[in-house]
């Protein structure tokens, strides 16, 4: 692997993470505005697809290294460097709802960015009833 050349590192994280552990999940973007002159904020969902991630779903506190640290989160999720996904976008996984906090980019060597760690807080829990 030659200087710069992060395809082989890209490759096994999402032969590894992605396509070995990762979970099909439904993100919709989620527009923010604010209106008015009290400040309303307003959540526009956009259209839903699927991805799929590797989520690590536990209700801890993650302390990372100096690449980022996490201050608490209901649930981490790793996704593709490619992958557009934003704060505030909503993730419906397992019956349950979350809310993107943060997208992180986590890099290697000269900066070039292998994946991106997602936190996301629990906004809904929900069942589905099957007759």
């Amino acid at each position: 692997m030659g200087t710069g050349d992060y395809k082989p590192i890209r490759e096994q994280f999402i032969a590894k993470a992605i396509d070995g552990y990762g979970v099909s999940i439904t993100r919709t973007p989620i527009t923010k505005t604010i209106s008015n002159s009290r400040g309303d904020e307003n959540l526009i969902e956009g259209t839903p697809e699927t991805i799929k991630a590797y989520i690590v779903k536990k209700n801890t506190q993650w302390f990372l290294d100096n690449a980022g640290v996490f201050e608490q989160a209901d649930a981490l999720m790793l996704i593709k460097y490619t992958q557009e996904v934003n704060k505030n976008d909503q993730v419906s996984y397992l019956n349950r709802k979350y809310r993107v906090n943060e997208v992180f980019n986590r890099t290697a060597g000269e900066g070039e960015i292998i994946y991106k760690v997602c936190t996301l807080y629990l906004i809904e829990w929900y069942y589905e009833l099957k007759i």
